[in-house]
């Protein structure tokens, strides 16, 4: 089938705006960019685009052109339909696009069943993978076309899905990078920058709060006696505690080798108190060392520091320093303590169990 120089130049226009959009992670630029691939289809038929992945079972979509009212509901942003029930299974045998029409019938006219419900006539799609994910495009519509899919048309699809391929790897990278620079790669917890930006954006939404610093005793101990791979083990672990005692909405970090914080929105002191000694709690009992068999098992305390906003500071770099000092209070007064921040020349909070 011969193609008009007008649908084959907008076509090369709209893989090159594919190629320079900025962001696949922005729902209203992906919506442009399938619209603008679908009126690059046909020049004689209206279709709708369709962006997804493949979740278990499901086909999930993560981006959509604009769809009649009447099937909004079927193609809302993260809905979902078992795979069986779309033409995933025949992209993926396939290896490449492959389309149905009203016009000459194929191996996989059969597959029209499962899009039956919607009104389809013709379809054109293909299925491809980035970071061992598999992604999808389908392009549809629901009026009779009057040219069928060629080579050129597969072609054409097969590039916006390389081009699609190539701009979420560079997202995937973008994102990795992010991740090295705000987080610690051991424990996979946000490093200090990482956690003082999420208390400032926290502060934002609910003033004060309390930032609990947790500085493992004698762990430079642990270090020469067990080695660096068994150390590493236990932090590992001791991250994972944290994790598991912290409610969503608070924030946990690592601050230094043997250094982590919390950090609790709203938190006043009898709040920051209680999450303190359940904290120290879980330093009573052991942490594992990465042992083949999963027995062996190492005892670690923590000295613990906490501060408040805005008792004990104005700023929250005032907040970080304060708890430090708190955190020097507990190791000062034989460790295996929780310490609350007092300022010179007052009565100070005894450290307690």
């Amino acid at each position: 089938m011969r193609h008009s120089g007008k649908l084959l130049a907008e076509r090369f226009r709209t893989a090159a705006f594919v190629a320079s959009v900025a962001r696949f992670d922005d729902e209203k630029q992906l919506q442009t960019v399938l619209d603008c691939v679908a009126a690059s289809i046909r020049d004689d038929v209206t279709f709708r685009g369709l962006f997804g992945a493949v979740e278990g079972p499901d086909a999930v979509v993560l981006a959509r052109a604009h769809y009649p009212p009447s099937l909004l509901g079927r193609v809302a942003i993260g809905s979902r339909t078992p795979l069986a029930d779309t033409l995933l299974p025949e992209m993926l045998a396939a290896g490449g696009p492959i389309a149905f029409d009203d016009l000459r019938a194929s191996a996989l006219l059969d597959a029209r069943r499962v899009t039956r419900a919607t009104g389809t006539r013709s379809a054109i799609g293909t299925a491809f993978r980035v970071g061992g994910k598999t992604y999808f495009l389908r392009f549809t519509t629901d009026r009779p076309t009057t040219k069928p899919f060629d080579e050129v048309d597969h072609a054409y699809i097969d590039l916006i899905a390389k081009l699609f391929a190539q701009r979420l790897r560079q997202d995937q990278h973008r994102a990795r990078l992010r991740f090295v620079i705000e987080h610690d790669l051991l424990t996979e917890l946000p490093n200090r920058a990482k956690l003082r930006a999420a208390v400032l954006e926290s502060l934002e939404a609910q003033p004060g709060g309390a930032l609990i610093k947790i500085d493992l005793d004698r762990f430079r101990d642990v270090v020469r006696t067990l080695g660096r791979q068994t150390a590493d083990a236990v932090l590992v672990e001791v991250a994972a505690a944290l994790r598991g005692l912290l409610l969503p909405v608070e924030c946990l970090g690592r601050t230094g080798e043997d250094l982590f914080a919390v950090y609790l929105p709203g938190a006043g002191r009898e709040a920051a108190r209680e999450r303190a000694r359940q904290i120290i709690a879980r330093f009573a009992l052991p942490f594992g060392t990465g042992d083949r068999t999963g027995t062996e098992a190492v005892r670690v305390t923590a000295s613990l520091g906490v501060a408040l906003l805005p008792d004990d500071a104005g700023t929250v770099d005032e907040l970080f320093a304060r708890a430090e000092a708190a955190v020097d209070l507990a190791k000062a007064s034989g460790r295996d303590q929780i310490a609350f921040y007092f300022r010179p020349g007052s009565s100070a909070l005894a450290p307690q169990r």
